[in-house]
């Protein structure tokens, strides 16, 4: 996992006064997280689901390991099309849960659409997430 990086930004109150003033930025690129989601969230027996903020576009990613956060075992599910990207592991993601997926996401969508574009808050967001 990527450190992250502070960077700080340093404003000089007055010129006789030594105190600085900062505000705090993280780099751009590592900033943004990815929060996960199991069954208490989605309704979807043994699934674990993540969504975030995302500059390059709208998508969630799935565990393909049942009730598990893998950092490297998991598909990527573009939104709205639902296009598939990596290897499903079709002896737990059965095209049952797919399906089941998809209806989330088509519940969620404009929630989800709004939590990645950065224009909620992750306890705003999880209040109004519907279960399938």
């Amino acid at each position: 996992m990527k450190r992250l990086k502070r960077i700080r930004k340093y404003h000089r109150l007055s010129k006789r006064n030594k105190e600085f003033l900062y505000e705090d930025s993280w780099h751009h690129n590592e900033f943004l997280y990815m929060d996960s989601f199991s069954q208490n969230e989605t309704g979807i027996e043994n699934l674990i689901v993540w969504t975030g903020p995302n500059p390059n576009g709208f998508r969630i990613k799935v565990s393909n390991i049942p009730n598990r956060i893998s950092s490297n075992y998991f598909f990527v599910m573009t939104l709205p099309d639902y296009q598939v990207i990596g290897q499903i592991n079709e002896e737990f993601i059965t095209p049952i849960i797919i399906n089941q997926i998809k209806k989330w996401c088509d519940i969620n969508m404009k929630e989800i659409i709004k939590y990645s574009k950065g224009l909620t808050t992750t306890s705003k967001f999880l209040m109004k997430l519907k279960q399938v």
